[in-house]
């Protein structure tokens, strides 16, 4: 995944950005849509979302930023559509949908309400774009749900993926394993969706 045709960026926060260049990427002539997605809790999703933004925005390429939907539990202002607004970023960023609500329309058979809503406002927030930085949502084993609406909300915007890690203290092999386990409902690795991987908090110090 990380071995040929890299574009590497550099954000504010020293995100090592590294994605593989595939044919998919030349064929979106109009909008590319990033969707991130976590590895495992404690990458540091939201950096590097405002940092693929931020990169993004100083090769002056228009850029938006979209969320779907909180974390569950989440309470007070999302961070990252805050964050934009605060410092000025000129996306057009709706405040995400509460994941309850979003639980509950798919569960009682309103999925495609859902999607449809969703949808709608991507189109808002991207609107005069031509790359949309999408954060995903990291799943946890109380709520499987969320891996379900990362494929779900993939499917409906045609997104490219980039999966966001970090090297642990285990090593790149099961850096790797981990990778193709969460690439497996995509598609694994190869699929023309799949760009490739941010490795974050490259080469941060470890705590015991």
């Amino acid at each position: 995944l990380l071995g040929r045709n890299h574009i590497v960026a550099e954000s504010r926060t020293t995100t090592t950005i590294i994605f593989e260049k595939t044919s998919s990427m030349e064929a979106r002539k109009h909008r590319h849509i990033f969707y991130l997605i976590p590895t495992s809790p404690g990458v540091g999703l939201t950096s590097v979302a405002l940092g693929l933004v931020q990169s993004l925005d100083r090769e002056s390429i228009s850029v938006g930023f979209f969320k779907p939907i909180r974390q569950p539990h989440e309470e007070g202002p999302e961070r990252s559509t805050s964050f934009l607004r605060a410092t000025g970023n000129n996306c057009n960023s709706c405040e995400p949908r509460n994941f309850e609500e979003a639980l509950s329309l798919f569960k009682s058979d309103n999925e495609a309400r859902l999607m449809q809503e969703m949808i709608e406002q991507f189109e808002h927030a991207a609107e005069g774009r031509t790359a949309m930085v999408v954060e995903g949502l990291q799943p946890t084993a109380e709520q499987p749900e969320l891996e379900t609406f990362n494929q779900l909300i993939v499917k409906a915007l045609n997104a490219e993926i980039i999966f966001v890690s970090m090297l642990r203290a285990e090593g790149f092999v099961e850096f790797e394993e981990r990778l193709r386990h969460v690439a497996h409902p995509y598609g694994g690795l190869k699929d023309p969706s799949v760009l490739g991987c941010v490795v974050n908090k490259f080469n941060a110090p470890t705590t015991q």
